[in-house]
């Protein structure tokens, strides 16, 4: 096994690769059950479906999904019938006959198709007259299942995909009943073009309540059979009602044929599934720091003044590829910059949806911002700038520690100098929000803007000021109501996008710490696709590291990382390194069997493995990543060892 990769020359400067090894080799001092029926051929591209909602569901695919219509490649004869020549696949175990040539324009659909799942003979049998024919090898309400490492997929081959000559094959892998979190199962139809089917179960089937048949459809009469007991049927209904417990089909396979005018079934014969490659992650990698939201609430105006007026805090961005900002409060930067200065070019925020908790969406120049540049911002009329189309906190004006802390009220990165403020105050003197583009900033400012109570005048004046090159994010405040008469509370912080695991507040005043993170720092990972099947001596697949950090946190090259393969894992679900100065991480190989050293030029590295002359599968084998950083650079030090380590990955190969 020879893992292959291109080495990205590092930067000009020291190249700390030589200690890589030296760290790596002190940390050194010291099977899976099979899935059942594999994926097969082509993945069958599922989409949201189902017979109430048709294309508008809004169910996963893995619960409600339909393939498009896909040709057989080859006629499929059923009695009484014209035949056909095209299928469409459902995610509960259903396969829907078409004719390919006379099919309406996409998107198709089957003629009376079933509701989460065939649960019914009515379905069956097609549920209305001209209903689309069905086979059914397991009929009931299924979605993927949720087991660790499962490789779910709905998959098929045909004549035209590389499959044999006149016949199809649809597979169904690590399904489950729906809202079961613990069953995984596997089985799979064959179609054949005299017109008979096969279905093979795994044999870690449960015993589910379900149906399992052919039907030729259009409401087409029949009575239930023991599919165990080689029935013959006149017509072209064939089926077994299950109730739960009593399902007897598990590790078996049926074949059914047509006879006449209807179809037998021949006896059961056992059925053993192959064993199916897959990669299996497991283990954690080190580190995640989730402090994504930085803020202060402050009960009445009293405090607000004190605090901020005539202050400012700077939210330094942080290019690197972990993201976020350093909060300093007070320090440099430009003045308030009225909109009434000499030379402004500043003009009136417009078309505000409500004067009192409105919003309103413009795109400025593009400026930094973590995982990428800006699009459209929306300014609220209550001080929030949320960097998205989309606002958050929308029409809220009562600010709160938890409303800005909850990822679905707050899903964007969005800075808070938040208030409720009101636009129309009948006082008869409030002032506006502007924006100005000017000397490389963007400048959004609340000029003299009244605030609830409506009718008495308590304006205050404040901007945002955004260093267009940078990113940087600074609010600056000049007055804060200097009447005393407003005593709703006010919100000061920044969110960033999504969800953090420890969001923080702070005291903004000058006891606030010299500089505080406000960070999503996500863990080194390691992920490996495709499956790794090996065909013939050949095994081919990539191994992707991500979130390795820039060596001298520069968001510069080099972007330093080694992957390790071992053929054995490390035991007791990973070795902890506390011992070596890297606290939280653990070792997931328990040997370097295989070491290469990978200089980048990203954040991202992907590791290909071609092995053109492997042994006979099947064969384990175990990869963890491990980056280094410059300890001196990263302030504070992730650890003070110089090294994160990734998850594993349990990689298992087999021929299919």
């Amino acid at each position: 096994m020879n893992p292959t990769k291109n080495l990205v020359p590092a930067s000009s400067g020291r190249l700390p690769g030589a200690r890589l090894s030296a760290r790596l080799a002190a940390l050194f001092c010291f099977a899976v059950a099979a899935h059942g029926q594999c994926p097969e051929g082509t993945v069958a591209g599922l989409v949201p479906w189902n017979a109430g909602d048709h294309f508008a569901s809004t169910w996963a695919v893995d619960d409600e999904g339909l393939s498009p219509l896909i040709n057989l490649g080859f006629a499929f004869p059923m009695p009484g019938t014209a035949g056909f020549d095209a299928m469409q696949i459902g995610s509960n175990g259903e396969i829907y006959l078409a004719d390919w040539w006379t099919a309406p324009p996409p998107p198709n659909e089957p003629v009376g198709g079933s509701s989460f799942g065939t649960n019914t003979i009515l379905e069956l049998r097609g549920r209305v007259l001209g209903g689309s024919a069905r086979i059914v090898p397991l009929g009931l309400d299924q979605q993927g299942s949720q087991v660790s490492c499962n490789i779910w997929a709905v998959s098929y081959a045909t004549p035209l995909t590389g499959g044999p000559a006149g016949e199809a094959t649809v597979t169904w892998t690590d399904m489950a009943r729906w809202g079961n979190a613990a069953d995984r199962f596997s089985f799979s139809c064959r179609l054949f073009a005299n017109g008979s089917v096969e279905f093979s179960y795994g044999a870690g089937l449960p015993l589910p309540a379900c149906l399992v048949g052919i039907s030729v459809g259009n409401l087409v009469n029949g009575v239930a059979s023991n599919l165990s007991a080689t029935p013959t049927v006149p017509t072209g209904l064939l089926y077994e009602s299950f109730p739960a417990g009593a399902f007897d089909l598990a590790g078996q396979t049926l074949r059914i044929d047509r006879q006449g005018t209807g179809y037998t079934a021949l006896a059961l014969l056992p059925y053993t599934a192959p064993n199916c490659a897959f990669h299996c992650a497991y283990g954690e990698g080190c580190h995640s720091i989730g402090e994504n939201t930085l803020f202060q609430q402050f009960a009445d105006s009293e405090a607000v003044r004190t605090a901020l007026t005539a202050s400012r805090v700077t939210f330094l961005h942080d290019s690197t590829n972990e993201g976020g900002y350093t909060a300093i409060w007070g320090g440099g930067g430009s003045a308030f910059r009225g909109p009434n200065v000499m030379g402004s070019t500043a003009v009136a925020l417009g078309g505000f949806s409500d004067p009192d908790t409105g919003s309103v969406v413009f795109t400025p120049p593009a400026f930094p911002v973590p995982g990428g540049f800006s699009g459209a911002v929306t300014v609220s009329v209550d001080g929030i700038l949320t960097i998205a189309a989309t606002a958050n906190n929308a029409g809220d004006s009562s600010p709160a520690a938890a409303d800005i802390l909850d990822a679905v009220q707050a899903p964007a990165l969005a800075f808070y100098s938040w208030h409720d403020f009101l636009l129309n105050d009948s006082v008869g003197s409030s002032g506006q929000v502007t924006r100005e583009v000017f000397g490389g900033h963007l400048y959004i400012t609340w000029d003299a803007v009244e605030a609830r109570p409506d009718g008495v005048a308590n304006s205050s004046s404040w901007q945002y000021q955004i260093e267009l090159a940078t990113g940087h994010v600074a609010i600056v405040w000049q007055s804060i109501d200097a009447t005393m008469t407003d005593t709703g509370d006010w919100l000061v912080g920044c969110t960033l996008e999504g969800t953090g695991a420890t969001p923080g507040a702070a005291v903004f005043d000058n006891s606030f710490p010299p500089t505080q993170l406000v960070t999503n720092i996500h863990p080194l990972t390691l992920s490996a696709a495709p499956r790794p099947v090996q065909v013939g001596t050949v095994l081919a697949f990539d191994y992707t590291i991500d979130n390795i950090p820039s060596y001298w946190r520069n968001d510069a090259p080099p972007y330093i990382a080694v992957l390790a393969l071992s053929l054995l894992p490390a035991g007791g679900g990973g070795v902890p390194l506390g011992l070596f100065g890297m606290h939280g991480c653990s070792a997931y190989v328990a040997n370097l069997d295989i070491v290469l050293p990978i200089v980048g030029a990203g954040p991202t590295e992907v590791v290909p493995v071609f092995e053109p002359s492997m042994g006979p599968a099947p064969l384990d084998f175990y990869a963890q990543a491990f980056a280094l950083y410059d300890v001196p650079s990263w302030s504070p030090p992730f650890n003070f060892f110089g090294l994160l380590a990734s998850n594993g990955v349990h990689s298992h190969v087999e021929y299919q």
